[in-house]
């Protein structure tokens, strides 16, 4: 539950935009176009004829997506996505959707792409020269190495083995978006599919490579219950939306059913802060201020410098805020045990002298 730094790793695949531009240059200047082995003789940019003459399957979607019913249309709408898609992730602009047989025809066409071109040495040596070839599994590795904790959920790991490159608005319903490089944005298993996502979206919603969203998520502790939830809140500096994208956010990813039994995890911060304040604790203004400097020396120090990289992290953070603004009525109880038992002692030495 935090932004991303969109460092190079994750924009390595906005090479792919030269090739479904000119497929689509293609596809609108030779509409209706058969597919067979004089197709190559069609095409106008020498990469994409490379590609064609290489793979029979791409001639192959070519000649289907010219067929396509208002095939400028659609690449208009391909455009629009590319130019526009942080807007429509905030509300400020509409997503497009097509009818059944267009979305079917597009989400075979480039998950094909997705699937194959992406993970072809050829096809990187063509649209990408000079660059470093890298799979999808590569990919992964990569980001592990800046991030470690998946950013949808601060749970998993990010590992290569049990994380997944996730469409965030699903291939099924925008198949134009499959290679887009904004739209892949790795995750945990659990979160892309066996649990979560899967092909559910909702509009307007937080993204981790363009919002803050540990500001407009947070967590709301029931100490009476020992339960953790979510909510979303209105953060000043976005756009009055951020609660509604928030909502989804949570929605989207089932935050609250992955986090419902979370509660353990924060009783060592609880502890921790419990130990640190003791020696303080009274109920005047001023020792209030000096317990709150600690509780904020706790989070800069202890919790901040692992977000990120170590699972909980927001949750624990949130918690430190939590203490800050709820008070501590929840430690009387302590306080009070430790007390007595401070009192209990002193009476034992003063009953044996």
């Amino acid at each position: 539950m935090r932004r991303i730094p969109l460092s190079i790793e994750y924009k390595v695949y906005k090479f792919t935009n030269h090739f479904v531009t000119e497929l689509f240059e293609w596809a609108c200047a030779n509409p209706k176009t058969i597919n067979n082995e004089k197709l190559p003789d069609t095409i106008s940019a020498p990469r994409l004829k490379k590609i064609a003459k290489h793979f029979p399957r791409v001639r192959k979607e070519m000649s289907i997506i010219s067929h396509l019913d208002r095939v400028n249309y659609i690449f208009s709408t391909y455009r629009y996505y590319r130019k526009h898609y942080p807007e429509i992730m905030k509300g400020s602009k509409k997503p497009v959707l097509f009818n059944e047989n267009t979305t079917t025809a597009l989400h075979d066409a480039f998950f094909y792409f997705y699937d194959k071109l992406l993970d072809n040495e050829f096809f990187w040596e063509v649209y990408n020269p000079g660059s470093t070839f890298i799979t999808k599994a590569g990919f992964r590795t990569s980001i592990k190495s800046s991030i470690k904790i998946c950013p949808y959920c601060d749970i998993s790991l990010i590992t290569r083995t049990d994380t997944n490159i996730d469409h965030f608005l699903p291939i099924s319903k925008f198949p134009l978006l499959g290679i887009f490089w904004a739209n892949l944005v790795v995750a945990c298993v659990n979160c892309n599919g066996n649990l979560n996502k899967k092909d559910r979206y909702r509009l307007p919603v937080l993204h981790p490579y363009f919002d803050e969203v540990h500001e407009s998520v947070k967590f709301d502790f029931n100490h009476n219950e020992q339960t953790v939830r979510l909510y979303a809140r209105n953060k000043p500096t976005m756009v009055a939306r951020s609660k509604g994208r928030g909502r989804n956010y949570i929605w989207l990813l089932k935050l609250d059913e992955r986090h419902e039994d979370s509660w353990p995890t924060i009783r060592e911060t609880r502890e921790n802060l419990y130990n640190a304040i003791k020696g303080i604790f009274h109920t005047s203004k001023s020792d209030r201020k000096r317990y709150i400097d600690i509780i904020n020396f706790y989070a800069a120090n202890k919790i901040q410098p692992n977000f990120g990289q170590t699972s909980f992290t927001k949750l624990n953070l949130d918690y430190c805020e939590d203490r800050k603004i709820k008070g501590f009525d929840d430690y009387n109880e302590w306080f009070k045990k430790e007390q007595e038992s401070r009192e209990a002692f002193f009476s034992s030495i003063g009953a044996h002298r």
